[in-house]
């Protein structure tokens, strides 16, 4: 409660505050009657244990998302929620919690690259070289190896060149809807053993 007051958060209802060991483990949700001391402890222990932090580095973090879809569909009206369900949906874009194509890979990194850089210029090099710098924050991490990363800047970059005069609100709410329309959006997804 004091965090989405702290954030401005009006819609609430389904957020909740998430732990992740590692960026490769899963989050788990936090139970409300956890003890912030008792999450920095695990933290410290895991890290003390050089099978899993070789430098001894915490590597864990909170995130706060969306934890039940109560209506998945819905727009929210509060930009606090909006925005936060962009950067879940994104980030389960690209660290591949949320399957798609490469064709929808390509189409959500030029909607992201028109919020972030607005119209595409191609005077504008240092843009094209940070994108494929940080390939990761763009394109789903299973699909990086399918191209070069030049390959990647020339295929988005056409794409985002279509976007041309949509402001970031706009191509937020196009990248929503975009992913609202697969059927797995609002659903989290498990590993399970055979």
């Amino acid at each position: 409660q004091a965090l989405a007051a702290k954030i401005e958060l009006v819609e609430k209802s389904g957020f909740a505050l998430f732990e992740q060991l590692t960026p490769a483990s899963e989050m788990m949700a936090i139970p409300p009657i956890e003890l912030l001391g008792d999450i920095l402890f695990r933290w410290e222990t895991f890290a003390a244990n050089p099978a899993h932090s070789p430098t001894g580095e915490i590597i864990s973090r909170v995130v706060y998302k969306k934890k039940i879809y109560i209506n998945a569909h819905g727009e929210p009206q509060d930009h606090v929620a909006k925005d936060l369900l962009f950067f879940q949906a994104m980030d389960n874009v690209v660290n591949d919690r949320t399957p798609c194509n490469e064709i929808d890979a390509m189409r959500l990194a030029s909607l992201y690259m028109q919020i972030v850089w607005g119209d595409h210029d191609p005077s504008k090099v240092h843009i094209g070289k940070q994108l494929m710098n940080e390939l990761d924050r763009y394109i789903p991490k299973s699909m990086i190896s399918m191209y070069t990363p030049q390959d990647w800047k020339t295929r988005i970059s056409e794409m985002h060149a279509t976007l041309k005069g949509r402001t970031a609100e706009e191509a937020k709410d196009i990248y929503m809807q975009h992913v609202k329309r697969w059927h797995l959006y609002g659903s989290t997804l498990f590993k399970a053993a055979p």
